[in-house]
């Protein structure tokens, strides 16, 4: 009973272990949040009002709507340009409040499209941030000394990075699920076998206030030995039994013929001792004759 006890409270542990959440792991900060002069960010990068690049995991990155040389025409209604631009997008410096933002797409003449962006926490993203300033910085100065090369390599290092991020974000959604699914089977199996031992112990029970003994494996097995032993009795004396009978019948024949063998051998002798009568009567009677 007390094993039984023991078997219920570890399966509890376990499935209690199994739920827990180990993804929830905080990523380190590496730059100081006082490097930026607000608090939220829609996440991206423009020059004048055409957008450079969007930081990754940021909401315009996130939307997968802002592309490389998209310009922004409006911000909430109003016209942007190069003056008013950073103000419009930070609005009133709140994370969780929301924009909309009207792009030409692919350039000044595009077809213009309206999306609406959810500022983020500048914490949230601050290391990619940082990354990217830094690379528009050595971008603007290869451009300031008309360095294409290295602002191509800029532009490539860039592209090579958000393809990695997007390839690692997608490795840990792929590794996130299959934990949550191994937990979720985990605890659904434990659960399944929690029950059962529940039930054996309570089946245990009634067994113990009726006087009956709990199940033994070992005497379940000795049982089903002892009754195919009995059947394989049951079915030799049959044969037995059958030859018997067959043995019987060649004994009443057997028995048959040694009587018709002593009848015979009787009669011959009863033959023979009326013979020597007869001769011996003839015998006496010649003799009297005489």
């Amino acid at each position: 009973e007390t094993l039984k006890q023991g078997c219920l409270d570890l399966c509890r542990q376990v499935i209690n272990e199994a739920g827990r959440e180990v993804l929830d792991v905080s990523t380190a900060v590496l730059t100081n949040a006082s490097e930026f002069s607000t608090r939220a960010t829609v996440g991206i990068m423009i020059t004048g009002t055409t957008i450079d690049n969007s930081v990754i995991g940021g909401p315009a990155y996130t939307s997968k709507q802002f592309a490389k040389g998209d310009v922004v025409v409006k911000v909430d209604g109003y016209e942007a340009n190069e003056d008013n631009i950073f103000n419009l997008l930070i609005g009133k410096d709140q994370p969780g409040t929301s924009v909309d933002i009207t792009l030409a797409k692919g350039g000044p003449q595009g077809r213009q499209v309206t999306f609406k962006l959810t500022r983020m926490a500048t914490t949230e993203i601050q290391d990619r941030r940082r990354m990217f300033e830094l690379f528009n910085s050595i971008k603007d100065r290869a451009l300031a000394s008309r360095d294409s090369i290295l602002s191509n390599i800029v532009d490539e290092t860039i592209k090579l990075w958000n393809n990695m991020w997007a390839a690692d974000q997608e490795h840990d959604r792929a590794v996130c699920d299959n934990v949550h699914n191994l937990q979720s089977n985990c605890g659904e199996m434990l659960e399944r076998l929690y029950m059962q031992i529940e039930a054996l112990q309570i089946e245990t029970k009634k067994g113990k206030k009726l006087g009956v003994a709990a199940p033994d494996p070992e005497a379940a097995s000795r049982a089903a030995e002892a009754e195919a032993n009995r059947q394989a009795l049951e079915n030799e004396l049959a044969r037995l039994r059958a030859a018997m009978q067959n043995g019987q019948s060649d004994a009443d024949q057997l028995r048959a013929a040694m009587q018709s063998m002593v009848n015979k051998s009787q009669l011959d002798a009863a033959q023979a001792e009326a013979d020597r009568l007869k001769n011996l009567l003839e015998g006496m009677a010649n003799k009297s004759e005489l």
